[in-house]
């Protein structure tokens, strides 16, 4: 993935990154464009990919270093002012530490999995490969502050599915014809075209 983007993230595509690109528009004026990466949205495991750290590591969020134990604290005042002090950059330590696993890697000889490069790179969840995106840091993007939540795949068809199951099993521990009332009122929902709930 981040070969591809290399690829994208050319000397043409920072030369515009920087200095923008003179285009000439329908109104006959000419004007300067940047382009920008603002947001990418993405699953849990693009994501992962895109920031570089390993799946369901000791850190598993890919906008800060949270350690997994402190995921049930999420939404408390702590948690938000953790995230802060937590979050993620793409700063000098971080770039060092992929260059130096990397260079264990390929120089020396030791293993991805080794304890000296799971020294380096195990307590943050980083995975020792060179980031794409981390050339735009120079110019202000935080890869790590890009990744935003991605609706679909991580309430809509995640989240939602469990919320709901769970509101189904309060429903059946009330008892009585809760969930025949639920049922009730989703068949009262109009059809959308010849389609049925």
């Amino acid at each position: 993935m981040h070969g591809v983007w290399r690829m994208i993230l050319d000397d043409d595509f920072m030369h515009a990154y920087q200095h923008g690109i003179v285009i000439k528009c329908l109104d006959g004026i000419q004007r300067r464009f940047y382009p920008r990466i603002f947001t990418y949205s993405a699953d849990y495991p693009e994501k992962i990919l895109l920031a570089t750290i390993r799946n369901m590591g000791s850190c598993p969020c890919p906008r800060c270093i949270i350690p997994k134990d402190r995921i049930p604290e999420l939404g408390t005042k702590l948690d938000a002012s953790r995230r802060q002090t937590l979050a993620r950059s793409v700063s000098h330590c971080f770039l060092d530490k992929i260059q130096s696993a990397r260079d264990a890697i390929y120089q020396f000889g030791y293993k991805v999995k080794s304890a000296f490069v799971e020294r380096i790179l195990g307590e943050e969840s980083l995975v020792p490969t060179s980031n794409a995106f981390a050339k735009l840091s120079d110019s202000g993007l935080n890869l790590f502050q890009m990744l935003v939540p991605d609706f679909m795949h991580e309430f809509e068809l995640g989240v939602w599915k469990h919320v709901f199951a769970h509101l189904v099993r309060i429903l059946v521990a009330n008892g009585g014809t809760s969930v025949q009332y639920l049922n009730q009122r989703y068949r009262m929902v109009p059809p959308f075209g010849r389609f049925t709930i």
